[in-house]
């Protein structure tokens, strides 16, 4: 569901800010491209995003997240002879000690199991959350 929203904010980007009558000139392959791209892009980058939460943790799959544009230089700078500017280089490397940052802070909080809480997997599917309000009234 977010990817189709994410597409649907791009096209109309596209269509404020670009040609919207170039879009209708595309033939049918640009358009399977498009649709290929919006599917493998955004569709599985959440898939895998999501499972990464699951698996690693909202603090680490963040952290990796944000070293992102690092491998995307890298492999457009190995493929395609891409060059990066200093001040690129400086982002890039504050990026990396932010994410080490947050590696390394993540080790020193709590478990789960010493901050008392339950797993997901430990909670009972008939126990009911309680009710933060009631349709009572109390009196002071």
């Amino acid at each position: 569901m977010v990817a189709q929203f994410v597409s649907l904010g791009t096209l109309a980007a596209m269509c404020v800010k670009g040609q919207p009558s170039d879009l209708w000139k595309l033939d049918s392959t640009a358009w399977l491209l498009m649709f290929f791209s919006s599917i493998t892009g955004v569709a599985l980058g959440h898939l895998f995003l999501y499972n990464a939460v699951r698996l690693l943790g909202a603090t680490l799959s963040s952290a990796l997240q944000t070293v992102t544009p690092l491998f995307t230089f890298s492999l457009a700078w190995f493929f395609l002879g891409e060059q990066m500017s200093g001040t690129e280089c400086l982002a890039g490397g504050v990026l990396i000690v932010g994410a080490i940052f947050l590696i390394k802070s993540q080790a020193r909080w709590p478990s789960d199991d010493a901050a008392g809480l339950a797993r997901p997997e430990q909670v009972v599917a008939s126990e009911q959350p309680k009710p933060l309000f009631t349709d009572r009234q109390v009196d002071d």
